[in-house]
């Protein structure tokens, strides 16, 4: 088995060059790099000088500049790949030496079964607390938990386990850290509605390619993510996509049951009523405008 490895970038030129310091580490290398650059003109420069330097023709290098879109960059990542397997990665993290190849051997363990893909895990990523777990379980939100099986709810939120004590089942794959066959793209892209920063683009594509294959992640490969403060939208932006996103996935996706239904509002209001506890205990008025903003235009799109 071959592998590309994606990464999709945008003004973050300290940031790729230890991710790509990390790749040229690993146990098993990958066939080729992939380096989708979105940034502006003299730091795609520096990037593509950086990343040559590092690599050494060490591994085959692709570099593409691309508008700021990051499920455009991700299209334009695969269009681009060779390998038989297709990773990618945030421009923020760094792989632990064996990370490739722990993610290889579950490719050839479950290579019997209808696999689409497999993730590793975030090494300085943690459940939640249980108060928090506790609230969010109430409300049907995403969440890091323990205990409990990593699946979509009927709200079109996930429950993600960051710490799996074994190879796990799963139907949602974090854009950072996942890898699908190559050729699962001949039946599923990244979604370029989701444009921008485009939150919850990775559970819209994960979700799809998990109605029909198997998707899988480990404990034993692991890297870290530093959740770079560079190029980062705000607060107020993120938490309005955040809602908007959610609505625009639940519709696209999910059955339109009556249960699902109500437990996709049951979701808003119980985010509404966690950020309006934020601006209250915290002056946080950020995440509470943020998700008011992004209730609006959902009515909005309701009732063109």
């Amino acid at each position: 088995m071959t592998s590309s490895f994606i990464i999709c970038t945008k003004d973050r030129p300290l940031d790729l060059q230890n991710c790509v310091k990390s790749i040229v580490q690993q146990t098993i290398l990958p066939q080729e790099l992939i380096v989708v650059d979105a940034s502006v003109i003299n730091i795609t420069y520096e990037n593509k000088i950086n990343c040559e330097n590092i690599l050494k023709n060490i591994i085959k290098f692709i570099y593409i500049t691309s508008k700021p879109s990051l499920t455009k960059q991700r299209n334009i990542g695969v269009d681009n790949a060779n390998g038989d397997i297709v990773f990618f990665f945030d421009d923020d993290v760094i792989l632990e030496q064996d990370y490739h190849e722990k993610i290889l051997h579950v490719y050839q363990q479950k290579s019997t079964e209808r696999l689409g893909g497999v993730r590793g895990t975030i090494g300085n990523e943690y459940p939640m607390g249980f108060f928090k777990i506790y609230l969010l379980r109430l409300f049907m939100l995403t969440r890091l938990s323990v205990n409990e099986k990593s699946r979509f709810l009927r709200s079109g939120h996930y429950v993600f386990i960051p710490k799996p004590k074994e190879i796990i089942g799963v139907e949602c794959m974090a854009g950072g850290v996942c890898s699908y066959y190559r050729k699962i793209f001949n039946e599923f892209r990244s979604d370029e509605k989701l444009n921008g920063y485009a939150l919850k683009e990775d559970m819209d594509l994960s979700y799809r390619v998990s109605r029909k294959y198997s998707l899988y992640q480990t404990p034993d490969a692991i890297l870290y993510h530093y959740h770079s403060k560079t190029s980062r939208i705000s607060i107020e932006e993120s938490s309005t996509m955040r809602v908007v996103n959610t609505y625009y996935m639940f519709k696209k996706n999910m059955p339109k049951t009556f249960t699902n239904k109500i437990s996709f509002l049951w979701s808003l209001f119980g985010m509404t009523i966690i950020n309006f506890t934020r601006l209250i205990t915290h002056r946080d008025i950020e995440h509470f405008k943020g998700t008011i903003k992004g209730l609006i235009k959902i009515l909005t799109q309701f009732f063109k």
